[in-house]
């Protein structure tokens, strides 16, 4: 019986997760031993973190309430006539360059001018695989590289029928990190093929638009609470900087001066963020994807599964057209 990851016991298992997952989570530390390198070889990793993320509590309650949440915006749209989508808004940048703190301030300020605005971040450290991110980067366990990607990945892919639901019903999303920080890091500071990392995350939803705040490697190095996690160092973070400048030239990507003082960057990012949430609305522009900005085809099973029965469905549809 494969050993479990360091602070954790069965008795934490058994409260906290169900038996199901559980079983799946052996998996997962057996894939971080002697089939690791194998599964990894054959692309297996990636199928069975998608399986251990559709598998987990969490997914199957946070897909119920994206139902529900979308279910009900249906409702009230067939009243009033169609409902102009949300703006899905990403912040990037590299560790200690403050797009945390801006991702927040922006996520107040939206809301404070009376838009619908949910806030997530990601690794998704309170989820079942965000914990086993969190005690990764922590250096409380290891993982094989293209493993580790995966793992990444998945917790992305867990978000995104809530995501899709929450842009879909009017509600603007602003997430502190996303593929980009998977493709930067693993491509940057572990050297993994970059086209590779950005294979997994094929499909995800697409932003409307990337918040990047620019800060050097070395300027983050000086910043309060560096040092704290794995890839925290001043080499690895020279290269992570140069794998996300693979982006800069993408229409959706937007350099903002992280040595600016946190005001004027607030100030800066908001201005740009209601013209995109406004032009989003205005045009009804449809929902894409990574990395091919084609249409989100998997957005009609959320349609179909919370459509109103006898209200027309065309509002959500017709933006997958």
């Amino acid at each position: 019986m494969p050993d479990l990851p360091r602070g954790c016991s069965w008795d934490d298992l058994l409260r906290t997760s169900s038996a199901l997952w559980c079983l799946l989570l052996l998996l997962l530390v057996w894939l971080t031993s002697s089939g690791a390198a194998s599964l990894n070889r054959q692309g297996g990793s990636g199928l069975l973190f998608q399986t251990l993320c559709k598998a987990s509590p969490g997914y199957l309650v946070q897909r119920v309430g994206s139902r529900r949440s979308v279910h009900r915006e249906q409702r009230g749209a067939s009243c009033v006539g169609a409902m102009p989508r949300g703006a899905f808004i990403v912040f990037e940048g590299l560790d200690r360059s403050g797009k945390s703190s801006q991702s927040q301030r922006l996520a107040a300020s939206l809301k404070d001018k009376g838009h619908d605005v949910k806030a997530i971040r990601f690794p998704n450290r309170e989820g079942p695989l965000g914990q086993l991110i969190d005690a990764f980067l922590r250096k409380d366990i290891d993982f094989t590289k293209r493993t580790c990607h995966h793992l990444f990945s998945s917790d992305r892919w867990e978000k995104q029928c809530e995501i899709q639901a929450a842009v879909l019903s009017g509600t603007t999303v602003i997430s502190d990190r996303y593929a980009f920080s998977g493709v930067a890091y693993s491509s940057g500071a572990e050297g993994l093929p970059l086209e590779w990392c950005k294979n997994a995350d094929s499909g995800l939803i697409a932003p409307d638009t990337v918040f990047y705040i620019d800060v050097s490697p070395e300027e983050a190095n000086r910043r309060k609470g560096y040092g704290a996690e794995r890839y925290e160092k001043l080499e690895i973070q020279r290269r992570v900087y140069s794998s996300y400048m693979h982006f800069s030239t993408q229409p959706y990507w937007h350099a903002i001066d992280g040595t600016k003082d946190i005001d004027s960057i607030a100030a800066e990012v908001c201005v740009k963020a209601e013209q995109v949430v406004s032009s989003v609305a205005a045009s009804d522009a449809p929902v894409t994807t990574l990395w091919d900005n084609a249409p989100l085809q998997q957005s009609a099973k959320v349609a179909e599964s919370t459509a109103v029965e006898g209200a027309s469905s065309s509002s959500v549809t017709s933006r997958l057209q």
